[in-house]
């Protein structure tokens, strides 16, 4: 029988959302490049012919709204792992 602990790291709220956070602003971030490279390769036909150049900053917008999310995101995850909380699992005794 023996009398050892199992140690297990939970995540935190922090790290979880930091996560979400990072893969928000990666995909956005892309998005908005993405949304940029067809307007101007469609020569503005596309995403969305009515808007015309207003493309160009929706496009921006996407892109550039990542950076606080990419931030925020990086800031949770450190301040979330060093913060994370032990948990102390026994196991069970066999009779």
């Amino acid at each position: 029988m023996s009398n050892s602990s199992v140690e297990t790291r939970t995540a935190t709220t922090s790290t979880i959302i930091g996560s979400v956070l990072l893969v928000s602003a990666v995909l956005g971030g892309l998005f908005g490049f993405a949304w940029t490279v067809v307007f101007y390769v469609s020569q503005g036909m596309f995403p969305l012919p009515a808007l015309g150049s207003w493309n160009l900053v929706l496009g921006g917008f996407f892109f550039v709204a990542g950076i606080p999310m990419l931030v925020v995101g990086i800031l949770l995850l450190v301040s979330g792992s060093r913060r994370r909380k032990k948990v102390t699992a026994q196991p069970a005794a066999s009779a």
